[in-house]
């Protein structure tokens, strides 16, 4: 029989080879390391009479056997001597003491049970996490595991710890490895670091220790293992007693700090009551204060009882009489569906009562053939549309009751762009930043969280470049970023590889390894399998919404006896029902493995009446305006964003300012100059004339903004589901629609003056008729607008146009007398724009 010896940075870890032994970084594994480069099931032993084999399942950074690089999914015999190389550590094959031939060395003699490296009962081994670093720049903090004997850290892009800040030199320091720990030591840079307040040329790190670089940047070394890095991270604080209060918010004066994005500077009070008890008071949060799912209004004070669910923004807040307690659910989200079920009517179910746990880090794959239900389930998981029965845990709380409290928590980037093509990578996220970030954000604060998600995505050398000049990887890339802006936890990504090439493919999925590596989340819907096995579990759906498998990907192969999951998608189409394929998989040691088993302890944390009632709603409210950016700071950051949209898209600019200089040009070959004079003019004409001068600024004023809304509806969906306030957002577009009415205006009736004699008009009459022509471009901006938020695609917004343009036509009054059109004629004409406008000029 075989020994694994499992070699680490942190000492030696032995292992009797008995059938399968599973190594990766799942509690679920027989060897688990707890190191980001190590996927989830990474690799996995298999004991044979003659030895045995190694298979990679696909790991994301791979696998080497004596120092050459192994196939995925491919078996590899390996005997004794042979040596296994993994991310952060080495396998060795060891030949058993009882099975060596007489003069052969013996096997190592196990470690001393209670001393690291000791297999713990059940026989898993559990290997600790590289150290880390712990970087805050503004108040953003960001995570560096350490790995290699000799880590950079500086602002180029090249070091191993990137730090964007100016006080950072290119290469500031050196981390090198000195046995279980780092020392760190000055590389020339101009501000040096400090430990203790004291600056000094090296340091030799222990767990907690804190560099300061300038005041500005801080460093902090930790020990903890990767668990506690994506755990839900802990604050403790006595509760107050009566007439005594404690503050909780970003600002690091705060009594309870939070480092949150979502949270404000100073983000709410909990006081002690007279007599006993809790009390809890908002004090203008951005993202809000919540009990039982309800928000609090600002200066609102609630008395908490102990049942009571209270979330500040993102952060759960554990408070009883003992003390507070914070759980940032955004490092380590476990999701839990419970029976989900999708009735759109007495006969169609979309979802078939579907039950699983996707636990923290885990990245899966959401796949089954068209019209199986995909979106369906996403669109339930992420509470954006939700299932009409069962429900949604996140961390054991309802997500469809504490919908508003989440929201920040969770990245969803649909299949198409979430950003404006016209505006590059910066400043496409510098906006969305200011609309997600909260409003006492700096901007230091805010351009922080930019550069991190940009260093993230490595996509430095592309900030300048406009979103729509990207590949579609790239992106794909930038709508992750803007994301990645309000640090969510969990992520769903709708067809994020769809169109992609093979390389593109697999480098997006190889970023959302790492971001799942990393401490989120991840769920994708995805028709390509060829870079599955980088998941850690797959989720099956055949048609009609029956979960036909879910577990990890390797194990789907063997559970439906084909050698590749296109020979999946062909089963569940070409082979029995599926309702046979769902009640099969129910039935299967797979489904308790990975379905029964986790559901087991997945109740919901809390019961009370309060929350029961909360979960009567199943449509998650919008955000509120009180709960989000202020309205007039959101008007102010739309209207500066549309602007440089227009500014930047020289083409359709140029066809705007030309389109009524353009149309008013007719006025130059259609009309004799006295065509109003009572005298020389012949009145047919000149009504005609009159007509046209209604209906051009109208036309104008529709054809320009008709695609204004539809055209960017993906990106106004998911800006609405974050923090969007509609009213700012129509606000902005009508607005920029004046200044160019006004322009509009202006460029009509000038070429009018030319072409026509006005000199018989009485004194202020041209003012009046530009006044007159100004507001039917503006009622054309009006219906063009409405009618972009009516249809769905560009070509159906023109389309209706065209329809409105005829109506407007047909009941000016302009054509026909709205009298010889009967009662339709005149209630018609009593609504539509061009009539007003006629009867005006």
């Amino acid at each position: 029989m075989l020994t694994l010896r499992v070699r680490t940075p942190e000492g030696d870890h032995l292992l009797p080879l008995h059938g399968q032994v599973t190594v990766g970084r799942s509690p679920e594994c027989d060897v688990v390391l707890n190191t980001p480069d190590v996927s989830r099931r990474h690799a996995g032993f298999t004991g044979r009479p003659d030895g045995a084999t190694f298979i990679d399942f696909g790991s994301a950074n791979g696998s080497l056997v004596n120092g050459v690089p192994v196939e995925p999914r491919v078996p590899v015999a390996v005997g004794p001597g042979d040596v296994v190389s993994l991310p952060g550590c080495t396998i060795e094959m060891l030949l058993s003491s009882a099975d060596a031939p007489a003069g052969a060395a013996s096997a190592p003699r196990p470690l001393v049970p209670g001393q690291p490296g000791q297999v713990p009962a059940g026989g898993t081994v559990v290997v600790q996490a590289r150290p880390q670093l712990e970087v805050s720049v503004n108040g953003v903090t960001s995570v560096a595991f350490l790995s290699s004997d000799e880590v950079t850290v500086g602002r180029a892009p090249g070091n191993g710890v990137v730090i964007p800040s100016d006080v950072v030199s290119r290469q500031h320091m050196v981390l090198r490895r000195t046995g279980a720990t780092y020392t760190a030591f000055d590389a020339g840079s101009a501000n040096g670091f400090s430990v203790g307040g004291a600056r000094v040329a090296s340091h030799v790190l222990r767990d907690g220790d804190v560099l300061d670089i300038a005041g500005e940047v801080t460093l902090r070394f930790s020990l903890a293992g990767a668990g506690s890095a994506v755990a839900a991270a802990e604050a403790q604080a006595p509760a107050p007693g009566p007439g005594q209060s404690i503050t909780v918010g970003r600002d690091p004066s705060c009594d309870l700090h939070l480092s949150h994005p979502a949270i404000s500077l100073v983000h709410a009070r909990i006081s002690g009551a007279a007599g006993g008890g809790v009390l809890i008071e908002d004090l203008g949060s951005t993202n809000g204060t919540f009990v039982n799912g309800e928000p609090l209004e600002k200066g609102a004070v609630r008395r908490l009882s102990p049942a009571d669910v209270v979330f500040a923004g993102p952060v759960r807040l554990h408070i009883s009489s003992t003390g507070i307690r914070t759980e940032d659910a955004s490092r380590g989200i476990r999701l839990t569906a419970l029976r989900l079920r999708k009735q759109v009517s007495p006969v169609a179910n979309l979802l078939q009562d579907i039950s699983l746990v996707v636990e923290p880090q885990e990245f899966v794959a959401v796949v089954g053939v068209s019209g199986s239900g995909k979106s369906t389930l996403v669109g339930a998981l992420s509470g954006l549309r939700p299932a009409t029965g069962g429900d949604v845990l996140l961390n054991g709380v309802s997500l469809y009751s504490h919908f508003q409290a989440f929201r920040t928590l969770l990245g969803y980037v649909p299949q198409d762009d979430i950003l404006h093509p016209e505006l590059p990578v910066g400043r496409a996220l510098s906006y969305a930043a200011e609309l997600r970030l909260p409003d006492d954000f700096s901007h230091g604060e805010r351009q922080a969280r930019v550069d991190s998600a940009i260093a993230t995505l490595g996509l430095e050398e592309r900030r300048e470049v406009p979103v729509g000049r990207l590949s579609g990887g790239q992106r794909k890339r930038v709508s992750i970023g803007a994301e990645l802006l309000t640090q969510p936890g969990l992520f769903f990504l709708d067809e994020a590889t769809s169109g992609l090439d093979p390389g593109t493919e697999s480098q997006l999925m190889r970023l959302l390894r790492k971001l799942a590596d990393d401490g989120n989340t991840i769920l994708l819907i995805t028709h390509a399998t060829k870079n599955v096995m980088m998941c850690d579990k797959v989720l099956f759906l055949a048609r009609g919404g029956h979960l036909a498998y879910f577990g990890p990907p390797d194990r789907a192969l063997t559970y439906f006896g084909v050698d590749d999951f296109d020979g999946i998608y062909e089963l569940l189409e070409s082979h029995e029902t599926p309702a046979y394929w769902s009640a099969r998989f129910r039935d299967s040691a797979e489904s308790r493995e990975f379905v029964a088993r986790p559901l087991a302890g997945a109740v919901p944390s809390v019961s009370s009446a309060a929350e029961k009632a909360a979960a009567h709603s199943r449509e998650p409210a919008p955000p509120a305006a009180g709960r989000t950016s202020g309205a007039l700071r959101q008007f102010r950051v739309l209207s500066q964003r549309y602007i440089d949209i227009i500014r930047r898209d020289r083409v359709n600019l140029g066809l705007m300012f030309a389109l009524a200089p353009a149309l008013a040009m007719i006025d130059l070959v259609a009309w004799e100059r006295p065509v109003l004079d009572p005298t020389r003019g012949v009145g047919s004409r000149a009504m005609t004339m009159l007509f046209l001068s209604a209906l051009i600024p109208f036309l104008v004023g529709a054809l320009s903004f008709v695609r204004e809304i539809v055209k960017e509806s993906a990106i106004y969906a998911r800006e609405r589901a974050v923090a969007l306030i509609i009213w700012p957002y129509l606000g902005s577009k009508i607005a920029i629609a004046t200044v160019l009415a006004l322009y509009h205006g202006a460029a009509l009736l000038a070429i009018k003056v030319i072409a026509v004699d006005f000199s018989g008009a009485e004194a202020g009459g041209l003012v009046l008729i530009y006044v007159t022509i100004v507001l039917a471009v503006i009622s054309g901006v009006m219906w063009g607008l409405l009618i972009s938020t009516l249809t769905r695609r560009e070509e159906q917004a023109m389309m209706l146009v065209i329809g409105v343009v005829v109506l407007q036509m047909v009941f000016s009054g302009g054509l026909v007398s709205l009298d010889d059109l009967g009662a339709p004629g005149v209630v018609l004409g009593g609504v539509t724009s061009s009539a007003w406008a006629f009867k005006a000029i």
